[in-house]
């Protein structure tokens, strides 16, 4: 379980690494006389590349969690998931 959940932050790191570059290509595609639009374009493209793998990460992570969990195991983690009314300190 520790393997894959550090393979999952690794892979998420990634996402937030992107951020940055995002902030950076927003705020020179609209510095211009006109929106960037190719450069948004080029963004959009990268956010979707970047979801996908992430996507593909979570659900592997998740599946090998699940292998190694007993029936007990799985069945408690999913009451504790499903009954989450969020995350952080202002759940409702």
């Amino acid at each position: 379980m520790h393997d894959a959940t550090r393979e999952l932050f690794r892979e998420l790191r990634s996402l937030k690494d992107e951020a940055k570059r995002s902030r950076g290509d927003l705020g020179a595609a609209f510095g211009t006389e006109r929106l960037d639009e190719e450069r948004m374009g080029e963004l959009f493209a990268r956010h979707d590349e970047l979801l996908a793998s992430a996507r593909k990460a979570v659900v592997g992570a998740l599946a090998k969690i699940h292998d190694v969990l007993d029936p007990n195991q799985r069945e408690q983690l999913s009451r504790w998931l499903g009954d989450r009314g969020g995350f952080g300190p202002y759940r409702m």
